[in-house]
């Protein structure tokens, strides 16, 4: 346990994180699920600004920026099912390999799970990566890919293979097998219709580069989704797994943003290691946070989401503090109506 009594300044804070990096074993066992058993685990990674040559992490690599900073990759396991971040590790900057997600998958303990991936994942190379390490997967297909049997559409709105996602209906066709490897095709009635309206109206204003010859090849593509995998889930199981993956995405904009660690300036590894896991409890807060805002009623129809943000509470949040006024006492500072309102809401009490 790591603790001071005295002021907290620039140097001791340093110190602290390099101690707290000292105890990789400590860290490691408090990160690792109690529960190890068959987890659909999504996976993530980005890139971290670290300014130090001293450290081998540190490494010039690509990133979206079209940029070439030094910097280190963090690479993050999430449960598909509650969205809570699971597991974390940090890589060379310079990293860019299939096994590395293998790797941290038998290093957080967890003993049979399923990776989701995105759109820019798939690829023949990746795939065989996947199977040769015997992890099971779950990839969406760009819509050009001449292995989607869209055939299967023509009359998939007279099939009884259907279910409810979202408040809307989302068809699917017979999975299509290829060897071990599985093809679910989705129809979404709803946002077909919106793009084809979009496509159309960009027909009018944008003549230059859209079509109606156009419109007519790509119609039969609107509003699907095609996924492979090579699981036993049932399509409605791959769906939504698969778009439980959206919301994570807004994981690393909170890591960056709202916490500020878009950037390290440690210097030493184990001040890197202290660093992180500072981070790591930092969002498994925000992330209870959300779940709270997320599942907790406004009114009848609506999630306290659906008016206060993350950010909104945190700023709320952050201005209760305790004020010391004698050794060892302290009293809560003064709380104004709002915050009040959503502590109340919130149902959390700071007494």
């Amino acid at each position: 346990m790591l603790e001071w009594h005295e002021k907290i300044y620039d140097a001791k804070v340093s110190d602290y994180l390099f101690e707290l990096g000292q105890m990789p074993n400590s860290i490691h066992d408090f990160m690792r699920p109690k529960d190890k058993k068959r987890r659909t685990i999504l996976i993530d990674a980005t890139d971290i600004v670290l300014q130090s040559s001293n450290i081998a992490l540190s490494q010039k690599g690509y990133n979206s920026d079209m940029d070439f900073h030094l910097q280190f990759v963090l690479l993050y396991l999430y449960d598909a099912l509650t969205l809570e971040p699971v597991y974390y590790r940090s890589l060379a900057g310079n990293i860019r390999e299939v096994s590395a997600m293998k790797n941290t998958v038998v290093m957080s303990g967890l003993e049979e799970c399923t990776f989701v991936g995105d759109k820019g994942f798939f690829s023949q190379s990746n795939m065989e990566q996947l199977e040769n390490m015997s992890m099971q997967y779950i990839i969406p297909l760009r819509r050009d890919n001449k292995q989607i049997p869209y055939e299967l559409l023509e009359e998939i709105e007279q099939s009884n293979n259907y279910f409810k996602f979202s408040k809307r209906f989302i068809f699917h066709a017979d999975t299509k097998s290829i060897g071990k490897r599985k093809i679910e095709l989705f129809l979404d009635g709803k946002l077909k219709e919106q793009e084809k309206n979009d496509y159309l109206s960009r027909i009018e204003s944008l003549p230059e580069s859209f079509s109606k010859p156009k419109f007519n090849e790509k119609v039969q593509t609107m509003g699907t989704l095609a996924i492979m995998h090579n699981t036993e889930l049932e399509p409605q199981d791959i769906y939504v797994e698969y778009k439980n993956r959206g919301e994570i995405e807004q994981f690393f904009d909170h890591f960056k943003n709202t916490i500020e660690a878009d950037c390290s300036n440690m210097q030493r590894e184990e001040s890197l290691n202290g660093w992180l896991f500072i981070n790591h409890i930092s969002m498994l807060m925000i992330y209870k946070l959300f779940q709270i805002l997320k599942t907790t009623p406004l009114n009848k129809k609506q999630k306290l989401i659906h008016r206060y943000s993350i950010n909104d509470a945190i700023e709320h949040l952050k201005t209760i503090k305790k004020i010391k006024f004698d050794c060892n006492e302290f009293v809560n500072s003064e709380i104004n109506k709002s915050t009040k309102t959503l502590l109340k809401q919130m149902n959390i009490s700071i007494t």
